[in-house]
């Protein structure tokens, strides 16, 4: 079975996997060879606690408040419209080297980031390694580069929400003042 039938066909399992309740399932599926296959075609695992409602008693968020199993049925369908070959594509790319000679065509000034930046590191992020980000930014960011930490994983954005809405906030009013 090709890659966009078993994703589609498995809908569940592959939302499971992409949304992790801990990103070291990563470690054991993905990033074994066979792994993602096996695991789409033999497992399946709620909504992480991140991916459900929980609202604090002066109304802030905790956690993702729209994701519910109404949501999750909203994302389902959102994802299986038109398939998931096109959205493949985009890692596909990244894997098969297939943009490098269109981004040999961007001049260098092009590529330079002269805004002020702010760089959130999810320091146990196993997929988007903040050993990359500083890399990229040491390369593109030409103008200053504001750097935070999170000890969280590659979803802390949604699952660590109010700290990081915390950090964007206080980098926002140190632009301002």
């Amino acid at each position: 079975m090709q890659s966009p039938t078993l994703l589609c066909s498995q809908i569940d399992s592959f939302i499971s996997l992409v949304y992790p309740e801990k990103i070291q399932l990563r470690m054991e599926h993905p990033c074994v060879d066979g792994g993602a296959r096996a695991y789409i075609e033999n497992t399946q695992s709620p909504l992480p606690s991140y991916m459900t409602p929980e609202v604090s008693s002066d109304r802030i968020y905790r956690r993702n408040p729209t994701y519910t199993e109404q949501e999750k049925e909203r994302l389902k369908k959102a994802l299986l419209t038109g398939g998931m070959t096109a959205s493949l594509c985009w890692y596909r790319a990244g894997l098969e080297e297939a943009t490098t000679e269109d981004d040999a065509q961007i001049s260098p000034e092009a590529t330079q980031v002269k805004q002020r930046l702010l760089f959130v590191a999810f320091t146990d992020d196993i997929l988007a390694l903040p050993v990359i980000g500083n890399s990229t930014h040491a390369q593109y960011a030409k103008g200053p580069v504001t750097r935070k930490e999170i000890g969280r994983d590659h979803w802390g954005a949604e699952s660590h929400a109010e700290e990081l809405n915390a950090i964007l906030l206080e980098w926002i009013q140190g632009l301002v003042s």
